[in-house]
């Protein structure tokens, strides 16, 4: 989700034009209310896995927005104005990690799926950290080709705003594509298959047990973003 950037006006300044980023991250919350079947309702609208059997679940959502300021000059030729500052901030939230209830806290099960999703989380956090440079450089390098923008205050403003989100969004979709095929490598045939073998068969056992009433409402699917 990108948010579009809110704007200061201001007179213009001659100092070259800084642009900050600001990363938060949320703390992880682990969640042990769902069963297994919920866990698989919840997220049927992703890829099957462990013979249609899911030990844990890790979501997230990431966005980014900004706030800019711009420095306005009016001259004989009319007004014009330039971005002055730009303030991206990088969000990581909605942060949780899902073990199905059946597998006992401390069980070698449990941990071998808390383990997995552990990596999820880190591999968003990791993500992140290799965008932070990387979306600064690419809003620092689209300030500089502005320039001056001639026009009335609202077009000056719209068109900024336009090119900084065009931007945004660009490295954004690179993100997301990068995040996406990182946690796709950790979920790979070859690991479900060890997880499946994993603490002698221990967790296939243990979601044999019937789940009792409760289902997660598949409506909310579309809120987890990551499988795991």
């Amino acid at each position: 989700m990108l948010l579009s950037g809110a704007v200061a006006v201001s007179a213009p300044a001659a100092t070259p034009t800084p642009v900050t980023l600001s990363v938060v991250e949320d703390p992880v919350v682990l969640d042990t209310s769902l069963g297994h079947q919920a866990l698989r309702n919840l997220m049927q609208c992703r890829q099957p896995t462990l013979a249609g059997k899911y030990l844990g679940l890790a979501s997230a959502s990431i966005d980014a927005g900004f706030t800019y300021r711009v420095g306005l000059r009016q001259s004989r030729a009319g007004l014009s104005g330039r971005v002055t500052g730009v303030d991206v901030t990088l969000r990581l939230y909605n942060r949780k990690i899902r073990i199905a209830r059946e597998l006992p806290p401390g069980s070698c099960s449990y941990e071998a799926a808390l383990a997995h999703e552990r990596q999820h989380a880190a591999t968003d956090e990791a993500v992140i950290a290799f965008f932070r440079d990387r979306l600064k450089e690419a809003i620092e390098e689209e300030v500089a080709r502005m320039g001056p923008i001639a026009g009335s205050e609202a077009a000056i403003t719209a068109t900024i705003r336009q090119r900084l989100n065009t931007v945004l969004h660009k490295e954004m979709e690179a993100l997301q594509a990068m995040r996406q095929d990182r946690n796709r490598l950790l979920d790979s045939p070859e690991e479900y298959e060890r997880m499946s073998h994993a603490c002698n068969g221990e967790a296939l056992s243990l979601l044999e047990k019937e789940e009792g009433p409760g289902w997660f409402d598949p409506a909310q699917c579309s809120r987890a973003n990551e499988p795991s």
